[in-house]
């Protein structure tokens, strides 16, 4: 769709009052009078798919500073990759690196979903994955309490692109009638995440001051490849034991075979 952008208040209500306009409208026609309210439902999502898909390259981020906030909090996080689940103080039983994995794998898939339900629906995953860590190692399930910690250390590791405008887009444009349940739930959670790692310091970790002040402003060029390139960024690199290799070194050139110097 072709047609003028505006700034992200504008658009969120004018695409709000749009859609309650349109799903007033069908609640009206005789097609839909006898309909359950589930079924009412799923075609009110429907038609909130469609439109914010068609309109989403418009509605998505749609300014410079928007686009500035993903950068410095992709860039933030980078920097914040010496965080272990010791300094969140994560217990043993609730880590599973395959659970941690499929999570990393689900908040990352946000980036390429097009429709506030859909990315929902990625946060809800992710959040479902986390919750099996405990079953998957044969403890206790986790309490509401122990969540934040863990998904704290997901997004620190899957390190999302675009995590705060995916963020406002569902808060934006997520029809505020139906964001309810465990989705909202767990939406929730993952914006306290996100505010958790913008305003993280030392007093919120198990860490000692001064070291975490020189592991943050310790020069790493190796931080820009980690956040440029989509395979350092990959659940399987950010979750396995050892840190991803363009964090920790950076890679030894290959020796040149005797023939090749010659050239």
């Amino acid at each position: 769709m072709e047609g003028p952008r505006h700034d992200a208040a504008t658009s969120r209500d004018l695409v709000q009052a749009q859609l309650e306009h349109l799903e007033a409208k069908m609640g009206q026609h005789v097609l839909w009078a006898g309909l359950a309210d589930d079924a009412k439902e799923a075609a009110a999502d429907a038609l909130e798919r469609y439109i914010t898909s068609r309109l989403h390259t418009r509605i998505f981020a749609p300014g410079f500073d928007a686009r500035q906030h993903d950068a410095d909090l992709r860039m933030r996080i980078a920097k914040l990759q010496f965080i272990t689940p010791d300094h969140l103080d994560i217990p043993e039983e609730h880590r599973n690196l395959d659970a941690w994995a499929r999570a990393a794998a689900a908040l990352q898939t946000m980036a390429v979903r097009t429709t506030p339900v859909e990315k929902l629906d990625c946060i809800l995953e992710a959040s479902r994955h986390v919750y099996s860590a405990p079953q998957l190692n044969g403890a206790a399930p986790m309490s509401a309490d122990d969540f934040l910690p863990v998904l704290v250390y997901i997004v620190l590791q899957a390190n999302p692109p675009e995590l705060q405008s995916n963020v406002d887009f569902i808060s934006a444009f997520r029809a505020r009638a139906r964001m309810v349940g465990e989705p909202a739930y767990f939406f929730t959670h993952l914006a306290g995440a996100v505010y958790f790692i913008e305003t993280l310091d030392a007093s919120r970790l198990s860490i000692e001051p001064a070291l975490f002040d020189k592991l943050m402003s310790a020069e790493d060029d190796n931080i820009y490849h980690f956040v440029s390139d989509p395979a350092q960024a990959s659940p399987a690199a950010v979750l396995s034991p050892d840190p991803p290799p363009s964090i920790s070194a950076p890679r030894a050139e290959p020796e040149r075979s005797p023939s090749s110097s010659s050239r």
